[in-house]
């Protein structure tokens, strides 16, 4: 603590907000010496009027109350949000309820079974890289595509390269996810990352193309995936491409809703 009160900092500002409501986390904030506390900025994880019923009290402590930041949801670079579901129901040997060994549907609740179906099968990682090659201008578009897991990100990348487009990959080290940050952010082409590397918190403004490669269904995760690409920069228009596999329809349905709620549009299939 001693060196930051060498600093001597005037203002303390908080970004993702709703990670410092632990008491840990507010017990280090008061402390923190600096002239002018506090402030804040993030995406609320519910309603407003939910929020400041719940954490009202927590954030008054720190700079007497809260004020809602208006936002517009017609009045974004974002035009479309665009899916494709991949047609396949994977089947192979299952065990029964009474233990047997039989050839049946591999249900996607046996995760572990499922996902070495989804990793074998080839012309779905076609289908992936056609999906966002046809959609997405690799001379032209800063295009991110986020994935679930760091060997989707490494096989897409790798691909990329071997069909000499502009591709990077944002995962691992901070040394190796900054460069190729920064040479995306220079060049453009597609970056594909892993979604907890940049699904939150990263602020890339040219950003125009987006790719959710995986299911997703909770209503935080959406909306801080969406706004990697809402961000205004001159006369950007922006679109979202959505992947979703028929066997798992049933995670793609609980996103309409909310994107529909939070972003006010509709779902294009292509």
């Amino acid at each position: 603590m001693q060196l930051f009160i060498n600093y001597g900092f005037d203002n303390i500002i908080v970004d993702e907000a709703d990670a410092f409501f632990a008491d840990k986390s507010r017990n280090s904030l008061l402390v923190f010496p600096a002239t002018r506390k506090f402030g804040f900025s993030g995406t609320i994880k519910t309603p407003y009027d939910e929020f400041t019923e719940s954490k009202e009290l927590v954030l008054a402590q720190f700079y007497g109350h809260l004020e809602e930041v208006p936002f517009d949801v017609d009045d974004t670079p974002l035009k479309e949000v665009y899916y494709t579901e991949y047609k396949k129901i994977y089947q192979g040997e299952v065990t029964d309820k009474n233990g047997d060994k039989k050839h049946g549907v591999i249900l996607p609740n046996k995760w572990h079974s499922y996902r070495e179906y989804l990793d074998e099968d080839m012309d779905r990682k076609k289908a992936m890289f056609e999906y966002i090659s046809n959609n997405a201008d690799n001379k032209k578009d800063f295009t991110l595509i986020l994935f679930d897991r760091v060997e989707d990100v490494k096989v897409m990348y790798k691909v990329a390269k071997k069909r000499g487009l502009k591709a990077y990959m944002s995962y691992g080290t901070l040394k190796d996810r900054d460069t190729h940050m920064d040479e995306f952010k220079a060049n453009g082409g597609y970056l594909f990352a892993q979604y907890k590397t940049v699904g939150r918190g990263w602020d890339f403004v040219k950003l125009n193309k987006l790719f959710v490669m995986f299911p997703i269904k909770l209503e935080t995760t959406i909306r801080q995936i969406f706004g990697r690409v809402i961000r205004e920069y001159g006369d950007k228009e922006a679109y979202i491409y959505l992947w979703a596999d028929e066997q798992l329809n049933f995670q793609f349905r609980k996103q309409q809703p909310i994107i529909k709620k939070y972003f006010n549009k509709k779902l294009i299939k292509i």
